[in-house]
């Protein structure tokens, strides 16, 4: 089923205007295991701009305005480089190229984004040029060791050892999911309710009790009274009638339940981005915990945090 390369059909690459860097970076961007190979001079272009980008990220740095103190937003950047640290070395891993290089244009975006929304901290963005320029150098090893040079990093990076997360980040994947889920709900919300420039966004994560009882009825056995045995834990027994409806509830639907944050990491997770929702909605951003009389704490389940739009 393959088709002629031919320059009228647009289908041509053209390594000698481009050159063997833009072309091999195209080709591993391109090559699915799953999918048909397709041939386009646009796409080799889209690479080839994408390179210049991030040449102009790392000359961009030493004229930029930075600072030394740290703010809540630096955190999700600092977890999002361990992150794709991982997830990266996971792809390599693979041989699943396709999916480094999306990772690769990804965390490229967001450093842009964070670049933008205020003077980063210029350690914490540093670091992010580092990793970036490391994630890039086995596809794009000329561009990569030019990156390395102009960022002052000592020796190659070719012989540089792969950067390390900072902290553990095992739930990376249920934690890029809460933030991608979350932002989606708040624009289905905004758009059905028709709100073009929303003033806030309240965001109520779930009353710590409720993710007790959701893990204690995802991982029981078949048949287990997980509504009885869920009463006899103490954090969620005083809380009674509520409980028994929730653990109830999720007796209905265990088979369907996955694996999700733990209380503590959920809320730390969207207050590190709640800059992401600033920068994409234009309101001010509050997250926070659900209070027992509060009147989105029925709404609010883990991995499903209730949300208010004014």
């Amino acid at each position: 089923d393959g088709e002629k390369m031919s320059a009228s059909k647009g289908n041509a690459i053209a390594p000698h205007e481009y050159g063997a860097e833009t072309t091999r970076l195209f080709l591993l961007s391109a090559a699915h295991p799953s999918q048909d190979f397709e041939w386009t001079v646009k796409d080799v272009g889209d690479v080839y701009d994408f390179q210049q980008r991030l040449y102009r990220m790392v000359t961009e740095l030493d004229g930029l305005e930075t600072r030394t103190e740290r703010r809540t937003h630096d955190a999700y950047l600092d977890r999002e480089i361990d992150r794709t640290i991982t997830a990266v070395a996971a792809e390599y891993d693979r041989f699943r190229f396709h999916r480094v290089v999306s990772e690769i244009q990804g965390f490229a975006r967001l450093l842009r984004r964070y670049r933008s929304y205020a003077p980063p901290h210029e350690e914490t963005y540093r670091r992010g040029l580092r990793a970036l320029t490391q994630f890039v150098a086995p596809l794009a090893p000329y561009l990569g060791e030019e990156l390395w040079n102009l960022l002052d990093t000592d020796g190659l990076v070719v012989e540089s050892t792969w950067p390390e997360p900072a902290r553990p980040v095992a739930d990376y994947q249920l934690e890029r999911a809460l933030v991608e889920t979350t932002l989606d709900d708040v624009r289905d919300i905004t758009e059905v309710v028709d709100i073009d420039d929303p003033d806030s966004i309240d965001i109520v994560v779930a009353e710590a009790w409720k993710y007790r009882a959701y893990e204690h009825v995802r991982t029981a056995d078949p048949g287990d009274a997980v509504v009885a045995s869920g009463l006899d834990i103490d954090a969620v027994a005083e809380h009674d009638e509520r409980a028994a409806e929730y653990l109830g509830d999720l007796a209905g639907r265990a088979g369907a339940l996955e694996p999700t944050l733990d209380a503590e990491r959920e809320l730390a997770v969207l207050e590190e981005a709640a800059w992401l929702f600033e920068d994409e909605f234009g309101a001010t951003v509050t997250v926070r915990r659900a209070a027992p009389d509060d009147a989105l704490a029925a709404k609010a389940e883990p991995s499903k945090p209730a949300i208010h739009i004014d």
